[in-house]
């Protein structure tokens, strides 16, 4: 079975949610407005949607 999900680059505004670094799997969470950032741990740049709940009071896990 094959999965498909989107792919991102840092600098897109996809919409609010929480994305998946594709590299190390951390979660950074953005609004509507806000770009997707470069991750601050191994510099990726690449993310998918994340699937897990965003969570409670950070914005990076």
């Amino acid at each position: 079975m094959s999965h498909w999900y989107e792919i991102f680059s840092t600098g897109q505004t996809p919409g609010a949610g929480s994305y998946e670094y594709l590299r190390c799997g951390k979660v950074v969470v953005v609004t509507d407005d806000e770009q997707l950032p470069r991750c601050p741990h191994c510099k990726q740049r690449s993310f998918s949607r994340s699937t897990e709940p965003p969570p409670p009071t950070t914005s990076f896990l």
